[in-house]
């Protein structure tokens, strides 16, 4: 870790302190002592991770349950009295191999 980093630093650095160093450079516990404290937080951190969990999800979901045969995505359309193309976009098949 990185307080241990530092310690072990200082000792290289002061090797004739080494023993000062000990004494008054603890790295100590990494994290939280209280069982539930720690609890909290992990699920302080989940709820930030949620969108990206549900996100991941539906993206499972969709591809597991699109055709596995290629078809178009897209699809052009003119009006008989219109210049212009227009486009839709749907969901359709798409090949395994992708």
């Amino acid at each position: 870790s990185t307080r241990a980093f530092v310690r072990d630093s200082l000792k290289q650095m002061l090797p004739e302190r080494a023993v000062e160093i000990d004494e008054h450079i603890d790295p100590g516990e990494y994290g939280v002592e209280s069982y539930y404290l720690r609890l909290v937080c992990c699920f302080i951190f989940v709820l930030g991770l949620w969108p990206d969990l549900i996100g991941s999800s539906d993206l499972f979901h969709l591809l597991y349950h699109i055709p596995t045969k290629a078809m178009p995505w897209m699809s052009f359309k003119k009006s008989p009295g219109d210049k212009e193309w227009s486009c839709t976009f749907q969901v359709n098949g798409m090949p395994l191999h992708w």
